[in-house]
């Protein structure tokens, strides 16, 4: 006899509720909170509404094209050196972004490892890291940053597979209405 578990939550939204989230006055107020964040000081406003109007194919409001414009002036002229200053972001290391790539493009394959090796009741250490690392193509670091990643999940699991129970994992992308709307034309007064 094989014991399995299962959770399944669906979630159904009536067409009144959906409107209140994603119609045109949601829309509006959305805009109007992310200007709201700009004039209390709050920069990443304007990339909120810019997200906002990519979301719902919104027309970008004035007040945004307003300091884009200005900005781009601010930076030819050199009174600013980019957006990231502008903005206040920090410049993400190049080789950060790659390990963090890595790590969300391999995660799959190297938690299943993990989790056939905690099963199987063998210990979690540098010689496993080195096994799985040399089994997926993958470096030892990698295999260790995906490790402490998933570690409360893992250390969760019996470190032997009890007889006639079968642990997996299943991963699986549910598309959904999300209300981002498609297909409007970039210029109305375009053919």
């Amino acid at each position: 006899m094989i014991a399995l578990e299962w959770s399944v939550t669906v979630v159904s939204i009536s067409p009144e509720l959906f409107e209140a989230i994603h119609g045109d006055d949601a829309v509006l107020k959305y805009l109007d909170m992310m200007h709201e964040r700009f004039i209390q000081g709050e920069r990443d406003g304007i990339l909120g509404a810019l997200v906002v109007c990519a979301e719902y194919q919104a027309v970008i409001p004035d007040w945004v094209t307003d300091e884009l414009l200005s900005l781009d002036s601010k930076i030819n002229s050199g009174k600013v050196t980019d957006y990231n200053e502008f903005f206040g972001f920090n410049k993400v290391k190049v080789p950060t972004q790659r390990h963090e790539y890595l790590i969300r493009k391999h995660e799959k394959e190297v938690y299943g490892a993990l989790l056939k090796a905690r099963l199987d009741g063998k210990a979690i250490d540098g010689n496993l890291y080195e096994a799985i690392a040399e089994e997926t193509g993958v470096s030892r670091r990698l295999v260790e940053a995906i490790y402490k990643k998933y570690k409360a999940s893992l250390k969760g699991l019996p470190r032997s597979n009890p007889e006639n129970i079968n642990h997996g994992f299943i991963h699986m992308n549910i598309p959904f209405n999300d209300g981002r709307r498609y297909g409007r034309g970039v210029l109305k007064d375009k053919d």
